[in-house]
């Protein structure tokens, strides 16, 4: 029964029906496989745009209980007039007043005469400093070292900030921009990020299939974000997701070559936490312009360096440097002095000096790599 005509499959009966029914399959597989990525292209913009629009949501309250939360200037509230003069008496007014007399001089100039008015006052207010605001001292980041001869027009730090009849305003605007401005973000954007993914990775997108696509708005698994995130203190949110979010990214990295990496830089990283930099010269720097004394190695002599630094602002803190221990000076940046942070009962050798050509001085440098 297979030889009857009928019977045969199409393929074999004509070859431009066979080629024509393969093509139509290819072009529906074709169309079939656009339509899914059309699908995988509107799932990654709908959860991106789920997130933005979840994230800007909670936006308000949530830094509405942060305003909330912050202490404010004063601890107690300004007081009203009322609540100022409350319970003050006058003389006739108090049973037993307790009167003291003020004076007061009053010049008539048209006249050419002066007279004096006296009175009698009992009047109680309350202290001053249950009312008052706190002093706050000022805070000038540094973010690079303290002699830096880059662009003028850039300011890298606000000197004497905390002497009185400084001018910090008038000072900086002599300066194009200011340092500390340029080298912060938005983090915003990254935290949607972060949620948009974990929100594909739910609905069964994993970061390869994402990555195939290279949406703009979503850096991608090696960009390096989710390790950023780490570093940050992310906002604790009342939303399940991204309380979910923070945790995962405040987990450390389990990678054991990036243990070994972080564990590697630690002696030679700045120890403040606050500070990235191999070698700070920021935290714990000093700098002053030495002559540059007769020496064969290229080194300093630290008994002259010694000689010369106590010249200087003598600010009095101790450094273990070999031969022995010396007193050196220490430099300031705004109101803050970088001082070496060894505790006074453990004092520790934690400084090194080294001599370097900055702007054609010879300056001597003293750094330290922990605390």
């Amino acid at each position: 029964m297979s030889d009857l005509p009928g019977l045969r499959p199409p393929e074999e009966d004509d070859p431009e029906d066979a080629l024509r029914i393969q093509q139509q399959r290819y072009a529906q597989r074709i169309q079939q496989r656009l339509q899914e990525e059309r699908e995988v292209a509107g799932t990654i913009e709908g959860e991106y745009r789920a997130a933005w629009t979840d994230f800007y949501s909670r936006e308000p309250e949530q830094c509405e209980q942060l305003i909330r939360s912050l202490e404010v200037a004063s601890p107690h509230p300004p007081l009203s007039l009322d609540d100022l003069f409350e319970g003050a008496e006058y003389i006739e007014m108090s049973p037993e007043p307790t009167p003291s007399e003020a004076s007061f001089d009053i010049w008539l100039s048209d006249l050419q005469q002066r007279s004096q008015l006296s009175t009698d006052t009992a009047l109680t207010l309350h202290d001053m400093d249950e009312y008052a605001y706190r002093k706050y001292e000022s805070c000038t980041p540094s973010v690079e070292g303290i002699l830096y001869n880059g662009d003028p027009r850039i300011l890298k730090f606000i000197p004497c900030a905390d002497e009185p009849g400084f001018r910090a305003e008038l000072y900086a605007s002599k300066h194009l921009q200011l340092a500390w401005q340029t080298e912060w973000f938005d983090v915003d954007f990254k935290l949607i990020a972060a949620d948009a993914h974990r929100r594909l990775e739910d609905v069964g997108l994993d970061h390869e299939k994402i990555e195939r696509y290279k949406p703009r708005s979503l850096p991608s698994p090696g960009s390096g974000f989710k390790s950023f995130l780490r570093k940050r203190d992310l906002p604790h949110w009342s939303s399940e997701s991204l309380v979910e979010l923070h945790q995962s990214a405040a987990t450390l990295a389990t990678a054991t070559h990036l243990l070994r990496e972080v564990n590697s830089f630690v002696s030679v990283f700045c120890g403040s936490l606050i500070c990235n930099k191999a070698k700070c010269m920021t935290h714990e720097y000093i700098a002053e312009i030495i002559p540059n004394p007769e020496d064969n190695e290229g080194g300093i002599e630290l008994d002259k360096a010694q000689s010369m630094l106590n010249d200087h602002r003598h600010l009095n803190y101790f450094f273990n440097l070999l031969p022995g221990t010396y007193l050196l000076d220490a430099a300031t940046v705004g109101n803050a002095v970088r001082c070496i942070n060894c505790p006074d009962e453990q004092p520790m050798a934690n400084v090194e000096a080294d001599t370097r050509q900055v702007g054609g001085d010879m300056k001597i440098m003293f750094y330290s790599s922990t605390f």
